[in-house]
């Protein structure tokens, strides 16, 4: 059972819970693996579920959500309506076969028209949804389908996190990277909602860098200046970086879920990928903004560089979704 205590607490912390959460279904397999987690999470926070189907544009090819390899699919010439009623009864045969399992879950389905990307912006935005469920992954990858592809689109836009789908495994172990700043601390209430959801733990990740320390060759130069003076600031840099992590463990600790903390040196996307993959994490957790502060989320960016090679779910979010203020509580975002 979901760690429902530690749930309440970060809800009194005035934290958004998931209470709508959207699920969009283009009719295949891959995009009804996502169905999983967000049952279960719309079970543990007792929240609503909506189902959303966008059907293609009539008479053309389009890159649908299992187009992971650029898979195209012909849209036939039919009515707008026999379009709309093919999409309601396949979102009501996903609703009715699964409520058996889960009477007591709230559900609306929705078919509606247009880009896709737009389209899912959109209704997060006017329905007010707390999270976006979406299976992002094949065992081709996403590297091609990102370029220009509704999941690249919903994740620079969406008003809300976007929690990305490529495990059915269990979600025991939770990493969340940061980046030093405010707004790489935005996705913590996030963060730490999904770990008390799934009764799961949560490790805190510091990469840092040439940017922030000295490297190897720099070392030895100020050593040579004066003598320890590379390896001290070397030094001073990572207790830094654990200082950091502490403190934001104790903000937390009221929450009930288990933290540890982690200081890493390198460069941040492969440090994260090689992490993650150590200590056989389930779920990454990354802001798409850093300590560069406000700027379009770009595909070569660190977060796209690890949603594009991890193995593991991912939950991003952007901060400039939602306006937020800091408290002694940390974040709560206003929407």
């Amino acid at each position: 059972m979901a760690n429902r205590v530690a749930i309440y607490t970060i809800a009194l912390q005035g934290v958004e819970m998931f209470e709508k959460i959207l699920v969009p279904l283009d009719g295949s397999d891959l995009a009804e693996n996502a169905l999983p987690r967000a049952l279960w999470l719309a079970q543990q926070t007792e929240g609503k579920l909506i189902l959303l189907h966008i059907p293609a544009a009539q008479g053309s090819y389009y890159t649908g959500m299992e187009g992971l390899a650029m898979h195209n699919v012909y849209a036939q010439d039919v009515s707008r309506e026999s379009q709309y009623a093919a999409g309601q009864e396949y979102l009501n045969n996903i609703r009715y076969g699964l409520g058996r399992n889960y009477p007591d879950l709230q559900w609306e389905v929705r078919v509606e028209s247009g880009d896709p990307a737009s389209v899912i912006v959109d209704m997060a935005q006017e329905e007010g949804v707390d999270l976006i469920v979406m299976s992002t992954h094949g065992r081709s990858g996403i590297s091609r389908w990102l370029l220009g592809s509704v999941t690249e689109k919903v994740l620079c836009q969406a008003p809300c996190p976007v929690l990305s789908v490529r495990s059915q495994e269990t979600i025991e172990k939770v990493l969340v990277t940061l980046g030093g700043s405010e707004l790489s601390e935005t996705c913590l209430p996030a963060a730490f909602s999904l770990a008390a959801a799934f009764d799961a733990s949560v490790t805190l990740l510091r990469v840092y860098s040439d940017k922030d320390a000295p490297d190897f060759h720099q070392v030895h130069e100020l050593n040579a200046y004066e003598a320890g003076l590379g390896a001290r600031m070397a030094r001073d840099v990572a207790e830094r970086a654990a200082a950091y992590l502490e403190n934001i463990r104790l903000q937390y600790e009221a929450v009930g879920v288990p933290v540890t903390t982690a200081v890493r040196y390198g460069s941040p996307a492969p440090v994260i990928l090689e992490f993650s993959e150590e200590f056989g994490l389930d779920l990454i957790v990354m802001s798409t903004h850093g300590r560069t502060g406000l700027r379009r989320w770009a595909f070569g960016s660190v977060t796209a560089k690890v949603l594009r090679s991890t193995n593991s779910d991912m939950l991003t979010i952007r901060p400039t979704a939602v306006e937020f203020k800091k408290g002694q509580e940390g974040f709560k975002w206003v929407k």
